[in-house]
């Protein structure tokens, strides 16, 4: 059975808050805009059976709350899941937040994720978030982004013990999806310091799963690039670029699909994941850069299209990569021909924006 994807639209750059290492570079004065009539037109023609859910990100998408509202409403009319990533930046009380919530539900939004840490602490006070939470869990299923690096203040106990002090019930605490998520660098070089429980070694990588999002979740960038992830890494990644859109380029969701279906190192960050490719394109010596010092997956992914040395001995491994997606998984029947049909002595591999003979 062919696994459904996630169209993700980013309406805007544009952000509340300026946190440092914000994967998608968003900011105050950020003013990229993906056009209404852009958004809208690929929302419209989404194909159903192949897409299940639109998500709303950015930047913070209730800065064009107009627009959110007509595509959470075009996206509710064609029976898609819906879903809103926000900073909670407008839900200063209780008036605020039942107005942008009853706004955005009856619009049709049936997801709310949250996003909070110490770098949206900054911008957005715990209040809001907790606000958000209290006032959304009659209407909307709601969940919460905790940032984690090794001294993080915020953290998932003590979101918790505001929400009860706040009247949160167990039965309603039950209700709320809580995230730890590692907090990155969008330079792949800078290190941030984790604890050792939550970074991969170079025994562990062999274990690590593949990645959910590349191949899964496709998105329109408010730059107007269209992306086969939804990755923090994506705008650092040139090759998870597919293709651009705008108001006079509009290319078909599956002509991007087929693209980047066809392109055997991202069929391999899906199945195997990052970190396995890293363990099979390092040795051990050389993958002290990565192991025990990195924790999140487009970390890893982000090395692996960086770093010219892992790539290089992954083209030497093709051969083997490609034998190690056939035999882990089963998947659709033309992405395994596709797969399958790959020459190594013709067929030319892109890695690093480059041609390499594989």
């Amino acid at each position: 059975m062919k696994p459904t994807k996630t169209l993700s639209v980013m309406l805007t750059h544009q952000c509340t808050a300026s946190c440092k290492n914000c994967g998608t570079f968003s900011h105050p004065l950020n003013m990229e805009n993906l056009p209404f009539s852009v958004a809208s037109h690929y929302v419209n023609n989404i194909d159903t059976s192949d897409f299940k859910v639109v998500v709303f990100t950015g930047g913070e998408a209730t800065l064009r709350l107009d627009d959110l509202v007509s595509l959470l409403n075009i996206s509710n009319s064609r029976g898609l899941i819906t879903r809103l990533v926000t900073n909670a930046h407008w839900a200063n009380d209780k008036d605020s937040t039942v107005k942008m919530i009853s706004k955005l539900s009856k619009a049709g939004l049936q997801e709310l994720n949250l996003s909070t840490g110490d770098e949206h602490l900054k911008y957005v006070p715990l209040i809001n978030v907790v606000n958000a939470i209290k006032y959304s869990l009659e209407c909307l299923s709601v969940s919460v982004m905790v940032e984690v690096t090794k001294e993080n203040k915020a953290t998932k106990a003590s979101l918790i013990n505001s929400l009860i002090s706040n009247g949160l019930s167990n039965n309603e605490l039950n209700m709320v999806g809580f995230i730890e998520s590692p907090w990155m660098p969008v330079n792949f070089r800078d290190n941030i310091i984790y604890d050792k429980n939550n970074t991969i070694s170079f025994n562990q990588a062999e274990i690590s799963d593949g990645c959910s999002s590349i191949l899964n979740t496709y998105t329109l960038n408010a730059d107007g690039r269209i992306t086969a992830c939804c990755g923090i890494g994506q705008k650092t990644i040139r090759e998870l670029t597919i293709d651009t859109c705008s108001e006079t380029n509009l290319p078909t969701l599956s002509t991007i699909i087929s693209e980047a279906e066809s392109d055997l190192i991202k069929q391999a960050v899906s199945v195997m994941g990052p970190f396995q490719l890293l363990k099979l394109g390092s040795d051990l010596k050389s993958s002290q850069e990565w192991s025990e010092r990195i924790a999140h997956k487009c970390q890893a992914c982000s090395l692996l299209y960086h770093n010219k040395n892992i790539q290089s001995n992954l083209i030497k491994k093709l051969p083997d990569i490609k034998s190690k997606i056939i035999n882990s998984i089963v998947i659709d029947a033309t992405i395994k021909k596709q797969i399958s049909g790959y020459i190594y002595s013709e067929k030319l591999t892109k890695i690093n924006g480059r041609e390499n003979n594989a």
